[in-house]
């Protein structure tokens, strides 16, 4: 099942997303190389341009992406066993009952180790929590890849101090 758009039922950038049962058990072959990214970054972004430029930038970074347009979604993506959550890019404005902020608090509740980038377009001192990192809007893909290379390497169960790195 392709995550659709909740309003317009769209899917967007049907070549960059790819469906949630091909990301589950994503896992690292023998063959792939040890800096290649393994798991799912799982994007939630409730505008289908934004979500398909995001889903471009992080595919082309080598990281499998499962996107979600509301945190209700996410959530739920989230919670399934199957699917391996290396960390959570999400907006901070959603649509539904639940901002990015409160879809960041269940995670790290649940996964204290997940990292979690927040991305927002509203002034950083909507964010006081120093648990989350923060991507400002407009931001270019270049910005959008070296912060979540920087924050896979800094935090979680896949970054660089468990992959051996020094």
């Amino acid at each position: 099942m392709v995550a659709r758009h909740p309003q317009s039922g769209r899917v967007p950038a049907r070549a960059a997303l790819r469906p949630v049962h091909e990301l589950l058990d994503v896992q690292a072959s023998p063959t792939d190389s040890p800096a290649r990214p393994t798991g799912v970054l799982l994007l939630v972004e409730d505008e289908p341009f934004v979500a398909h430029y995001m889903t471009l930038v992080l595919s082309q970074g080598g990281y499998n992406v499962a996107v979600a347009f509301n945190a209700e979604s996410a959530w739920a993506l989230f919670q399934r066993q199957a699917l391996r959550v290396r960390a959570v890019v999400t907006d901070l404005r959603l649509p539904g009952g639940w901002n990015g902020l409160e879809l960041a608090r269940r995670v790290r509740q649940a996964a204290p180790d997940t990292p979690v980038l927040l991305v927002t377009g509203d002034h950083p001192s909507v964010l006081l929590d120093p648990r989350y990192r923060l991507l400002l809007k407009p931001f270019s893909g270049e910005a959008l890849g070296a912060t979540v290379r920087q924050m896979l390497e800094a935090e979680g169960p896949f970054g660089a101090a468990e992959a051996g790195a020094p």
